[in-house]
């Protein structure tokens, strides 16, 4: 069955969309993550979509971050056999939450105002929580915004994640690691991408990050522990070059049913839903 141009332009747009929205909702980074979040009113971590990444996401207040005894806070953590026991840096580093007041946290040496610190926990959004520096074992604590509410994403599952929301399935066809996506979208120069292709870009060695193409010379990546998903522009000193994934999303879309396609090509969601 043919797929017609136009729902391939629809899924791109997709594609971009879903991208650019968890800039938006201000989606965080850990290693593992496939858009799992902490839902307010379940009190669940709820799974991110995709079966393939073995391990688990999971919310945790009591563990104790190092020798100093500090508790982790209102913060996600992974635990994957091939990646280690990782936490969520909360987005540190990122402007939009780095003039938040810290959160004060009990401690073994009492010295916290119990009072001040339940008052925080009922509206922990509002502040920075202590946590690990995206190693559980690095030693070094930072504070992060709390993950309530927040999905998390690796560099891979971002790009899958999207790719799943657009196709609606994630059994259509989806890509898991970096590889995958070498194999089933065809390289081209950095220069050439459009909206909705895939980047390939550098760390510390080939192959090791990915993101999407969004247009006006601009990528959306989940870029790390300390800023999480962000938007900026295509630098070629970590971009390396590009996969075009027209062949990949027209045979993903021989899977879409047909309610599914006359959706595509209707409308795209509303922004910040």
């Amino acid at each position: 069955m043919s797929i017609p141009n136009e729902v391939i332009e629809a899924l791109r747009q997709h594609v971009v969309w879903h991208a650019a929205n968890q800039v938006i909702q201000g989606a965080h980074y850990l290693k593992g993550g496939f858009g799992n979040f902490f839902d307010l009113q379940s009190n669940l971590m709820t799974t991110g979509v995709l079966p393939q990444r073995t391990g688990s996401v999971h919310m945790n207040g009591n563990r104790l971050v190092n020798q100093h005894q500090v508790p982790m806070c209102f913060a996600a953590e992974s635990d994957v056999p091939t990646l280690g026991h990782r936490a969520c840096g909360g987005r540190c580093e990122n402007l939009a939450v780095s003039g938040l007041p810290h959160a004060d946290s009990p401690s073994a040496r009492g010295r916290v105002d119990v009072i001040q610190f339940a008052d925080s926990c009922r509206s922990p959004t509002r502040f920075l929580w202590p946590r690990p520096r995206d190693e559980f074992d690095s030693g070094e604590v930072v504070h992060g915004e709390c993950c309530l509410g927040k999905r998390h994403f690796d560099c891979e599952g971002f790009v899958c994640w999207c790719f799943w929301m657009a196709l609606g399935s994630p059994t259509a066809g989806l890509q898991v690691g970096i590889p995958s996506w070498r194999r089933q979208a065809r390289t081209i120069p950095l220069s050439q991408a459009i909206p909705g292709d895939v980047l390939y870009g550098y760390r510390i060695a080939h192959d090791r990050h990915i993101g999407i193409c969004v247009g006006q010379g601009e990528v959306v990546h989940a870029g790390g522990w300390n800023i999480g998903v962000v938007q900026e522009p295509i630098c070629a000193r970590q971009w390396e070059d590009a996969g075009r994934t027209t062949t990949f999303l027209r045979a993903a879309g021989r899977l879409i049913t047909p309610e599914q396609r006359e959706a595509l090509e209707s409308a795209l969601p509303v922004a910040g839903s």
